[in-house]
């Protein structure tokens, strides 16, 4: 296993990109993954910083650079939907993804992680969180959440995944020429696509195309503990097109903790282990550089592999 880093962990902007990739190098890490949270300027400072440090880009996260201006409605990583109705959104969403694509190329990277939208509907995984949490998994009243939820969400799913079948029909022959797989992401809430049947859609459709998969494993174990898929599932279903994971753990229903601090059984992992397949890292800002450092060890520890990088080294000063 050779992990890399996501640059999501300074999602709040403590480090300059310099200093980021100084206390990644610190910590022992030789690859990193761009997040999608990155100004333009940033993106250039990351990708001339990593060459000089010597830091392999293992892979990009849709959008990089972030477009300006997002809605404050919206997260950073939604703030252009490629499943989206309206379709001046949705060709915006289509030419920001391609400067995505012109970002990992530059970077040597060959993946992209996609986030592919959503079907709009009002949300309730939080809703099944909560009950979730207060015990209620088997009541009556979940079951009939998650049922209204799912009835919802599967009324108005097609228009929203044929919008998304037309942005990848329109990004792939980009991808295929710069040699980058458009690797989409499983996703933390129910509304998101793909869900499990539209993941297994996508990549029979795709068939063959610059489009594979990528495994968040906190997302996964999310909607494994409210009754969803398992990750065998979602891993079988890929195959061979699995092109990495997004590595942390989760408790309960909190995600992006460092590996060893939640219930994820990460060596369930090990049969997809691939030398073609990414592992990175990908923890919450919340976390300190100890945090880090404690992550790689319950990695080690849970998976009985190595991650590619040397001891308990801590972050340069």
């Amino acid at each position: 296993m050779m992990l890399a880093f996501s640059t999501s962990w300074n999602a709040d902007g403590r480090f300059t990109p310099r200093g980021l990739l100084t206390t990644v190098r610190g910590f022992g890490f030789g690859a990193i993954e761009l997040s999608y949270f990155h100004r333009e300027d940033e993106v250039r400072a990351l990708l001339s910083g990593a060459r000089e440090t010597g830091l392999r880009i293992a892979s990009v996260h849709n959008f990089c650079p972030l477009p300006p201006g997002p809605e404050a409605r919206r997260a950073r990583s939604e703030v252009l939907l490629l499943s989206s109705l309206d379709d001046r959104e949705r060709r915006e969403a289509v030419e920001r993804t391609r400067r995505s694509i012109d970002t990992a190329a530059a970077a040597g990277a060959a993946v992209l992680v996609m986030h592919l939208g959503r079907v709009e509907v009002a949300p309730g995984t939080r809703t099944l969180i909560g009950l979730y949490r207060a015990g209620r998994k088997g009541s009556r009243e979940y079951g009939a959440v998650r049922g209204r939820l799912e009835r919802r969400r599967a009324g108005r799913a097609r228009r929203h995944l044929d919008q998304v079948f037309r942005s990848l029909d329109a990004l792939c022959p980009a991808a295929a020429g710069a040699g980058v797989t458009l690797a989409v992401e499983n996703r933390f809430h129910y509304r998101e696509i793909p869900s499990y049947d539209e993941c297994r859609e996508i990549l029979d459709r795709f068939s063959g195309a610059a489009v594979g998969y990528w495994h968040d494993v906190g997302h996964a174990q999310v909607m494994e503990n409210l009754g969803f898929p398992a990750h065998e599932e979602w891993l079988g279903a890929a195959g061979g097109r699995l092109r990495g994971f997004h590595i942390h753990d989760a408790l309960l229903c909190e995600d992006h903790m460092p590996p060893g601090d939640g219930m994820v059984d990460f060596a369930r992992l090990g049969p997809y282990a691939r030398p073609d397949v990414e592992w990175v890292l990908e923890l919450s800002p919340a976390h300190p550089p100890q945090a880090v450092a404690r992550g790689l060890d319950g990695l080690r520890s849970a998976t009985g592999r190595g991650t590619g990088i040397g001891g308990n080294r801590r972050p340069e000063r």
